[in-house]
């Protein structure tokens, strides 16, 4: 079986499509483009989904050979995962289409369904499923847009999927499952619950809504957002977990450490970050960062973009509600 890139490659040739052309479509340079089919530069399901949509295929055939039979079984879990993905960015390319055909903009939308321009950038992008609020109806609503066009989207994709899908759960790098090679081999669209503290065996990849991370908490102070998927993280099992996208560029760096926008960060919330540690840190109003934290005195704490033309947040100590310390990334280089 090729991997991924060795997939996306072939794909690519086999519509006769330049890799700077790909690169460009989905807005990465033709070295990124080349270290992704040399396996080289991890692929997260983002950048995979645009990949899929630039070369008219489903994100399932990235992860097949061509020889092989297509009416092999896939997995109910990895159905549902590539399914829901396909589905949504479906809708967002339908929603969006149907937006510019009346000449309204996102912020149009964002204004009529009673939701942030970033929220409808999202669902159109294929970011988010369009559920929380109520925005997709009132979207299909407001679009005039038939729901019947949705089903027939749900079923082309689940029809495509059982027919060209196969192999999936084989397509993780052998490594006993405890190193996927790629976020995407790290989510699971089923997770496992576990029934003596209902709490999720795995760590929740959480998607912030009006703010850029999640900024809502649960009675006893852990997070609580729309989730985009699950990691599993052997070494981390059993530990209270929680992950985030970094979003922005303000913890780029020259040197390292150095995250990406899209990169995956997990934090541990089974004990306070220290100084000169990075940190989910909650404050104020519910508040809540992604920096390197720093107590310059006993007064003061400062939180550090990476990025040293970003200014960084002084804060009283108490000010601060929470601050977790980072352990594991998952980077989409």
């Amino acid at each position: 079986m090729l991997d991924i890139g060795q997939q996306i490659k072939k794909l690519r040739e086999e519509r006769r499509i330049t890799g700077k052309d790909l690169a460009v479509q989905i807005g990465l340079s033709q070295s990124q483009m080349s270290r992704l089919e040399q396996g080289q530069r991890r692929i997260d399901t983002e950048i995979l989904a645009k990949i899929a949509s630039a070369l008219d295929v489903s994100p399932a055939q990235f992860f097949g050979d061509a020889d092989e039979d297509p009416s092999e079984a896939l997995s109910t879990r990895r159905e549902k995962e590539l399914a829901l993905s396909q589905l949504h960015m479906e809708l967002g390319k339908l929603i969006r289409s149907e937006r510019r055909r009346r000449h309204l903009t996102m912020d149009d939308l964002a204004r009529r369904t009673g939701h942030t321009r970033a929220y409808v950038a999202a669902v159109e992008e294929g970011r988010r499923n369009g559920l929380e609020g109520e925005f997709l109806r009132k979207a299909l609503k407001l679009l005039a847009i038939d729901p019947f066009s949705v089903i027939e989207i749900e079923e082309h994709i689940i029809r495509d999927l059982k027919t060209r899908v196969h192999h999936l759960d084989q397509s993780i790098v052998a490594t006993g499952g405890t190193a996927p090679a790629s976020p995407a081999a790290l989510l699971a669209g089923d997770p496992q619950t576990d029934r003596t503290t209902e709490r999720f065996v795995g760590t929740p990849i959480l998607v912030g809504d009006e703010s850029v991370y999640p900024a809502e908490f649960d009675e006893h102070g852990y997070p609580v957002a729309a989730v985009e998927g699950f990691l599993n993280i052997p070494e981390l099992a059993g530990r209270p977990t929680f992950a985030v996208r970094v979003q922005g560029d303000s913890m780029e760096s020259h040197g390292r450490p150095s995250f990406d926008e899209g990169d995956v960060v997990v934090f541990a919330t089974d004990r306070s970050a220290r100084s000169g540690e990075l940190a989910f840190v909650r404050y104020g109003d519910d508040q809540t960062d992604f920096r390197m934290l720093y107590h310059d005195d006993d007064q003061v704490l400062r939180l550090q973009p990476l990025r040293s033309q970003v200014a960084p947040t002084l804060l009283d100590l108490d000010a601060i509600k929470s601050a977790w310390p980072l352990v594991a990334t998952v980077t989409t280089r």
